[in-house]
């Protein structure tokens, strides 16, 4: 589905700002999952807690709440109804869902760490006055998850979308006003695009797949995380560069595409094997991440021999 802003900057009527006020909602919505929800001490080893968590990293479900919120801002911008209603009504329920379960997760951290401590203070308490204050074991130990910014900050930035989006249903529905959808490539040209580019297209889509499911661990206690858990800026780079590609790719515009190809490979400055396995075996999307590289440098290093020979 083709983005278009135009009607963005030229629309003035009450339902362009309704719309205009999702937008910005929905685009400081997904901002706010990059920041980090919860400090994780549940899984903590001998002293070594799991440490801050983005809602990626917190929630296995986050990655498909950003895949459908990508599909609703382009449903927003497209002015298509029918997709950016239910998908709002989806997605919220999606979060709500997640920072309950991320809630109740820390709520019980709290309450092992609270028992457990009323323990050990009672067993400190003891041991000091047996020993005439000879032995003064320390109290309050014990520590536990908590929540931090980037929750209430997920919860403020929710608030807003479904405000603006109360707003458009009543201006829609209540008051009646209509909007027009905005024209949408064909999928024959889609289609066209992949059959034409199968090498670029293909590794463009692997690279940005790679960053939605399992991806590396960030610490020896967790399981391989989806790569926005570690890198959320590095992530959206990478998908925003594969659209990028693509989008040129659709209007037959080749002339940053060498760039934005060489932009895709130097991610692996970040995402390098020796960063990746640093806590041990990464997830399938770090095997995918690397195949699309690889098709990716060998595009590149084929169409510069291309070059060179036309020269």
């Amino acid at each position: 589905m083709e983005t278009k802003f135009y009607s963005f900057k030229t629309g003035n009527t009450k339902i362009d700002t309704a719309l205009k006020l999702l937008l910005i909602s929905l685009i400081l919505l997904i901002a706010s999952t990059f920041l980090k929800v919860m400090y994780d001490n549940l899984g903590s080893g001998a002293g070594n807690p799991v440490g801050n968590l983005n809602i990626y990293g917190a929630s296995e479900w986050a990655p498909l709440f950003l895949i459908f919120s990508l599909i609703e801002i382009s449903s927003v911008i497209n002015r298509r109804e029918k997709f950016f209603i239910p998908l709002r009504i989806v997605n919220t329920l999606l979060m709500l869902t997640m920072q309950s379960a991320i809630s109740s997760e820390v709520q019980s951290s709290e309450n092992i760490a609270n028992q457990a401590n009323a323990i050990g203070n009672a067993a400190s308490s003891f041991i000091s006055t047996f020993t005439f204050g000879l032995y003064n074991i320390p109290q309050d130990l014990a520590d536990s998850s908590r929540l931090l910014g980037g929750y209430h900050a997920i919860s403020f930035t929710l608030l807003l979308s479904s405000i603006s989006f109360a707003y458009y249903l009543y201006l829609r529905f209540v008051k009646k006003e209509s909007i027009v959808p905005n024209s949408s490539i064909p999928l024959s040209e889609i289609r066209n695009v992949f059959a034409t580019n199968k090498l670029l297209t293909a590794a463009i889509s692997l690279m940005a797949l790679s960053q939605f499911i399992p991806f590396n661990r960030m610490n020896s206690n967790l399981f391989p995380s989806p790569a926005f858990a570690d890198h959320p800026i590095i992530s959206s780079a990478i998908c925003i560069v594969s659209f990028l590609i693509f989008s040129s790719l659709l209007q037959r515009n080749n002339k940053f595409i060498e760039l934005y190809v060489i932009i895709e490979i130097a991610s692996l400055l970040i995402w390098n094997p020796f960063y990746v396995l640093r806590y041990g075996a990464p997830g399938l999307g770090y095997i995918i991440y690397i195949v699309g590289l690889a098709l990716l440098i060998y595009y590149e290093l084929r169409s510069r021999a291309s070059n060179n020979q036309l020269s």
